[in-house]
């Protein structure tokens, strides 16, 4: 799993063993994210765009907070707004909305940023090699980049049209993914855990302690899975992170 998630899915680094990931993803740094990207776009403050970019990637899984990442940065947050505008449209990261209801006015309404390769993710935090992510504070939410990295490209390139979220509420009620997969399917809730839960309804014990949960969804809950890095096999509702696809298709 650290392979995974130091190596991301950039083909070249799965074909050819030969490559070096560092060196591989810092040339695709220094040529597309401080060059082109800066070109591109006309941005004026370089080196602030790439300590903002170096910032973002520390913070995957996080509800963005554009004003705090402009004090860090020294810009204002009308521009840190503009540069996140930028790495959406050239696909370097995804933001991820909270759930929208009006039955509930305790959902927090901030979104959740992702990058689309966790690859590019790690490279930027600084690791030069995947074994010390599994140590660190920052393995569970690239373990969470890496899950919502599968679901949007099984989207994107199945061109499934399914809409994902999270669910996040001012009273502490957080599950890090909600997919609506179109009218037919059920709602999916989705939990990314890097070690497999001990107890199967560890979950749903959550959910029907879930006042909001319950509030929005009543007696219909979403369908939950939690996704982990173990296993080779399904078990109820845990799923290895190497089945998610298989499974989220065939559910």
């Amino acid at each position: 799993m650290p392979d995974i998630l130091y190596i991301g899915g950039w083909p070249e680094l799965h074909a050819r063993e030969s490559l070096d990931p560092k060196k591989f993803l810092d040339d695709y740094i220094n040529s597309y994210v401080e060059k082109d990207i800066v070109l591109a776009a006309g941005i004026q403050k370089s080196r602030e765009f790439l300590k903002f970019v170096r910032l973002l990637a520390g913070r995957v899984g996080e509800l963005l907070d554009f004003s705090n990442l402009g004090n860090e940065v020294d810009v204002d947050a009308k521009t840190i707004k503009e540069w996140v505008s930028i790495l959406e449209r050239m696909h370097i990261i995804a933001l991820v909305m909270p759930y929208s209801t009006n039955l509930s006015s305790r959902l927090i309404k901030s979104p959740k940023v992702y990058f689309i390769d966790t690859g590019l993710a790690c490279r930027l935090q600084g690791w030069t090699s995947a074994g010390p992510i599994l140590t660190s504070p920052q393995q569970g939410h690239l373990f969470e980049n890496l899950v919502f990295s599968e679901i949007y490209k099984l989207n994107l390139n199945d061109q499934l049209g399914w809409q994902i979220y999270h669910w996040r509420t001012r009273d502490g009620e957080e599950i890090d993914f909600l997919i609506d997969r179109g009218p037919e399917r059920p709602l999916l809730f989705v939990e990314a855990k890097v070690s497999r839960p001990k107890r199967a309804g560890d979950l749903t014990h959550h959910l029907n302690a879930y006042r909001e949960v319950k509030k929005v969804f009543k007696n219909k809950f979403p369908d939950l899975i939690y996704c982990h890095q173990d296993g080779e096999q399904v078990l109820a509702n845990q799923v290895p992170i190497a089945f998610l696809k298989k499974w989220m298709c065939s559910s």
